[in-house]
C-alpha cells in the first residue's frame, strides 16, 4: 500500500493532511487565481487505498471567516462559514484536491438539507499565524 504523501502532490498533500491533523488558520490557493482564508478545525476523515487500483479519499473540515456565497447559489439555497476540503487518494498519490462550501437548503422556512458546492481545484496550502489571520 502507498503512503498517501507520494506522488505528484506530495507537498500539498503533505501540508492538507498535517494542518488537518493539528487544525489552524490557513490561506487555500485555486486554480482560478482566488485564495480563500479559512480554519481547519482538527475535523478529518482518510481512508486509504486497499489495494493497487483502489480509490481512498480524504476529506477535513474547515470554518470560512465569512459565509460565502457561491455565484451559483440557488433561492432556497443560504450560505454559512463551513466547508470542506476533500481528495480522492490513489496509488500515485493525492488526485482531485477541491475546495468545497457548504450552504443550507431551507423550504418553507424550514431547514430542508445540507448541501457543498465547490469553489474550485487546490493549488496550494499556507498555513498562517494569528497574526496573519482576518
Amino acid at each position: 500500500m502507498s503512503d498517501i504523501n507520494e506522488g505528484e502532490d506530495s507537498t500539498l498533500a503533505k501540508k492538507i493532511e498535517t494542518r488537518a491533523r493539528s487544525g489552524g488558520h490557513v490561506r487555500i490557493g485555486l486554480a482560478d487565481g482566488t485564495a480563500h482564508q479559512a480554519y481547519m478545525i482538527g475535523d478529518y476523515e482518510i481512508e486509504e487505498p486497499e489495494w493497487p487500483g483502489d480509490e481512498g479519499s480524504f476529506w477535513t473540515r474547515i470554518e470560512f471567516p465569512e459565509a460565502k456565497e457561491p455565484n451559483d447559489l440557488a433561492g432556497d439555497q443560504y450560505p454559512t462559514q463551513l466547508g470542506g476540503v476533500s481528495a480522492t487518494i490513489t496509488g500515485d498519490g493525492w488526485e482531485e484536491i477541491e475546495l468545497w462550501t457548504d450552504v443550507q437548503r431551507v423550504e418553507d422556512g424550514d431547514l430542508e438539507r445540507w448541501e457543498s458546492i465547490l469553489l474550485g481545484k487546490v493549488e496550494s496550502v499556507e498555513p498562517l499565524s494569528e497574526d496573519q489571520a482576518e
